[in-house]
């Protein structure tokens, strides 16, 4: 969120045409004119950016507070008023720019995942704390996780759902942006901190040899896949899967995604075979690391 109204632009009234708008022609959109310009609503002062207002200062909400406001999400705005944040809808009139906060359910996990981190009150007191918030999403979006005692399965998330949760876990409309300002920077103790929170939630990230073994079963599964007869699988039961991986010149693919792909065309896989295999796969080399004794039977 910008502190301040940017410095420099136009400034305007909510019934001035804009100094900018979109054009279409030729099947594409282009924008012509200004990108980015202010408006005043009464109190408020708004920042449009390609036609669409992203931010804005002294936005009320219905009860006379004012604050600071930024666009979160599609038609979802969050407003810091006395160190707190409020979510919702803005309507922009003459007179004023107005928040209409949401009625937001309380958190519930939606994984076994989430549900384990909740349930840890060191970690309910912490999630709203930046630096250990900006430490929790770069680490459980770098990684793969399991529960303890399991030798399947794997929790993954994309940074992008990864602040989801916290967001939700937060209540404070948080987005990706958001854990990548310098407010959510973090020192190593805080990671520290996160791994052992995970640790007594029950939760390990993969080690090493957890991927060489998973790995393993790629790779059986991948053998068993390619021995099945050609045309075996209903082209309603295959996959959907972009061809990414590169053939050899006489048509023999090349690493085991390329294979399984050529199993896929061949009609052998089904889709529930193709995502446990993918599940399955270390593409990320981490099996390369693990202590190889470690893994031989005693």
């Amino acid at each position: 969120m910008l502190p301040t109204p940017p410095a420099g632009l136009a400034r305007l009234t909510t019934d001035q045409n804009p100094p900018g708008r979109w054009l279409s022609g030729n099947g594409a959109e282009s924008w012509e004119g200004e990108p980015h310009w202010l408006v005043t609503a009464g109190e408020s002062l708004l920042l449009s950016s390609y036609g669409r207002y992203v931010a804005g200062w002294d936005v009320a909400l219905p009860d006379g507070r004012r604050g600071t406001a930024e666009l979160v999400g599609a038609d979802c705005w969050r407003l810091w008023a006395a160190g707190r944040a409020v979510l919702g809808a803005i309507s922009v009139e003459a007179g004023d720019c107005v928040l209409h906060p949401n009625d937001s359910p309380p958190y519930r996990p939606s994984s076994a995942f989430e549900a384990a981190l909740w349930a840890d009150v060191d970690f309910r007191a912490l999630v709203r704390r930046p630096p250990f918030i900006g430490a929790a999403c770069a680490y459980v979006a770098s990684r793969a996780f399991r529960p303890d005692g399991a030798d399947a399965g794997r929790f993954m998330m994309t940074l992008s759902e990864v602040a989801a949760m916290f967001s939700r876990m937060r209540g404070w409309g948080d987005a990706v942006v958001d854990v990548t300002r310098p407010a959510f920077a973090f020192e190593p103790q805080h990671t520290v901190l996160f791994e052992e929170i995970l640790e007594n939630a029950g939760w390990h990230a993969l080690t090493p040899e957890e991927y060489a073994l998973d790995h393993a079963r790629a790779l059986r599964l991948l053998d068993e896949v390619e021995a099945v007869p050609l045309a075996s699988v209903a082209p309603s039961e295959r996959p959907q899967v972009m061809p990414i991986a590169a053939f050899d010149p006489e048509g023999g693919a090349v690493g085991p995604v390329a294979r399984m792909q050529r199993a896929v065309a061949d009609a052998r896989c089904d889709a529930e075979v193709y995502r446990t295999f993918m599940s399955l796969l270390d593409i990320g080399d981490e099996r390369l690391h693990a202590d190889l004794n470690a893994l031989r039977s005693p």
